[in-house]
């Protein structure tokens, strides 16, 4: 009877032992919008010191850029000991990465008709390169002692992911994430001068590169360096505009501005547009170079030589055959700047 009794218990603890380590699923099924909303809870195993975080991620595309599984998420910030409990809500393209190469064959395959998914999700702790795709990480970013929320995406511009920065600031003796500034993956950080430079280009003539440096309290717009073709009269000249120690939200023309600007410099015909006084203030700098302006300029450098040349003396030297050579090869390397 007792030997029936161990066997009873022993064959209990073994079923319950099998079904604690039995693995969970998510199923998905064709097609994937008309699935149930398919959440899959996620969490990092000390991926940060003082906050805790854990969050719901609901699928929506499977197959998305670099294999990844892309949806929205419902993310919680917690830490009793800082008085933090803040909610981020992403409407799309956030990516877990332990999800990436999953259900890919689903994916590619109609004829397939389910694709488990095992959850719950835990995440290692973040990889500070920026250039990798991460879903959160939180460090100070810009320099001003405190540590921000940078919540990464998919998305980007040319294939790269997209992050947005979080400040973390006490309202009302209640913390909130207020969002600032976002960058690409390709942004350059310098921890010397304290700067983050964010880049986005389409094609040759149509990139944006933005300079933020810390003032000690975050970030501020430090230099724009825009090339577009700005000239609706001109649409196939590709223009340079450089604005520095710009206000963050006041760094750029409006349309009515710009419209504005080419109205007062039309009269002056020049391809090349100058600055206005009336829309610019002093300590910002902004510069329409073309090609043609290059090309002018080279052209008086080279007669320049041509008159050092022919009037020797009233220039105060005598031009020899090899000055004249170099005086060339000079304006000519201007050209190519």
């Amino acid at each position: 009877m007792k030997l029936f009794k161990f066997l009873l218990v022993l064959i209990f603890l073994l079923c319950f032992e099998g079904q604690s380590n039995a693995s969970v699923f998510k199923t998905l099924k064709h097609p994937v919008e008309e699935n149930p909303p398919v959440q899959l809870n996620f969490s990092y195993t000390q991926g940060f010191e003082d906050i805790m975080v854990v969050g719901t991620f609901e699928i929506l595309v499977v197959g998305d850029i670099l294999n990844h599984i892309t949806g929205k998420a419902d993310i919680r910030f917690i830490s009793s000991e800082l008085g933090i409990h803040i909610n981020i809500q992403i409407d799309k393209d956030f990516a877990l990465p332990p999800l990436q190469h999953k259900c890919l064959e689903w994916y590619s395959d109609q004829s397939k008709d389910t694709c488990r998914i095992n959850f719950p999700i835990k995440l290692n702790k973040p990889d500070p390169d920026l250039s990798k795709y991460e879903p959160i990480r939180i460090f100070d970013i810009d320099f001003d002692g405190d540590d921000e929320i940078i919540i990464g995406t998919f998305g980007g511009n040319r294939g790269y992911q997209k992050y947005q920065i979080y400040e973390l600031e006490k309202i009302d003796n209640v913390y909130e994430a207020i969002p600032t500034i976002s960058f690409q993956g390709n942004a350059e950080i310098d921890i010397e001068q304290k700067t983050l430079t964010s880049r986005v280009s389409s094609d040759v003539c149509t990139s944006t590169v933005i300079t933020y440096q810390s003032d000690g309290t975050g970030f501020k717009v430090m230099k724009k360096v825009e090339r577009d073709y700005f000239d609706k009269d001109n649409p196939n000249q590709c223009l340079e505009r450089v604005s520095k120690d710009l206000i963050i939200n006041n760094d750029q023309l409006s349309s009515d501005e710009w419209e504005e600007y080419k109205r007062i410099n039309k009269a002056k015909k020049k391809n090349a547009l100058e600055p206005s006084p009336y829309l610019f203030p002093d300590n910002t700098e902004n510069i329409y170079k073309t090609r043609e302006d290059i090309y002018r300029d080279r052209k008086e450098k080279e007669k320049l030589c041509d008159r050092n040349r022919l009037d020797a003396e009233k220039v105060g030297k005598q031009f020899s055959d090899q000055d004249y050579e170099l005086c060339l090869i000079s304006s000519k390397q201007e050209w190519q700047k």
